[in-house]
């Protein structure tokens, strides 16, 4: 697999000429992304919180990652310390990867940042990022840079995603899941605000109870390993 790398630098006038090896960060806070103060988050299940998301500009399978903790001396305790990352190929239809601790940096000259993130070949265009805490600082959160090995995908329709069928639609009670995938496909069910409500596993041709969900819209996501599909689907009693 063929790999190239995307700086995703938070901040415009950070100057590569700064740093002598490409594998370390100085202790500038010139091209660090910081936030004092809380928004509303793109994810809405994340609510008001400091985040930044990425737009790449297309659809990548992302893999393993290094981000850079602030490494001013005068902002390690504004540096994220616990952070939540989710990435969708459709803004707004956001999957979680996981929850992250980020260890604090050390304003050194040779800061050659962490390897905490692994995207497992996951396709997104959109990464979000999201603070739950800091190393100390009660107002402000930020880091350095990011950067992400990826493999390049032009388009959305070059993701090869299975059919996937609903019936009935509305549905009351038993929604039939009809895929391409004979087995290992696992399934998420999201409400209108991106809540997961129901996962699992499914096979095939499976009948999935939906009779103790609210009225209201849903959508549901199938995949297996780095491939996904959704559909949305309406429950009405």
């Amino acid at each position: 697999m063929k790999y190239i790398y995307i700086l995703l630098l938070t901040g415009i006038s950070f100057s590569l000429a700064a740093q002598c090896y490409p594998d370390r960060h100085n202790s500038s806070m010139d091209g660090g992304w910081i936030s004092c103060q809380t928004s509303p988050n793109p994810n809405p299940i994340r609510g008001q919180s400091h985040w930044i998301m990425y737009d790449l500009g297309d659809y990548y399978q992302l893999d393993e990652s290094t981000i850079w903790n602030l490494n001013n001396p005068d902002f390690l305790d504004a540096g994220i310390r616990r952070i939540v990352i989710d990435y969708a190929t459709e803004e707004g239809n956001w999957n979680e990867l996981g929850e992250y601790l980020i260890d604090r940096a050390e304003a050194r000259s040779d800061y050659e940042g962490v390897y905490e993130v692994d995207f497992q070949g996951n396709y997104a265009r959109f990464v979000l990022i999201t603070v739950v805490n800091n190393h100390g600082n009660v107002e402000c959160a930020g880091f350095s840079e990011l950067r992400i090995a990826t493999s390049n995908v032009s388009s959305n329709d070059e993701i090869q995603r299975p059919i996937l069928s609903l019936s009935p639609n509305p549905v009351s009670d038993q929604l039939q899941v009809t895929t391409e995938w004979d087995n290992g496909a696992l399934y998420q069910i999201m409400d209108a605000q991106g809540r997961v409500v129901m996962n699992g596993t499914m096979t095939k041709n499976s009948f999935l109870d939906v009779s103790g969900l609210p009225n209201g819209f849903y959508q549901i996501q199938v995949k297996r390993g780095a491939v996904f599909s959704t559909e949305k689907f309406q429950v009405i009693h």
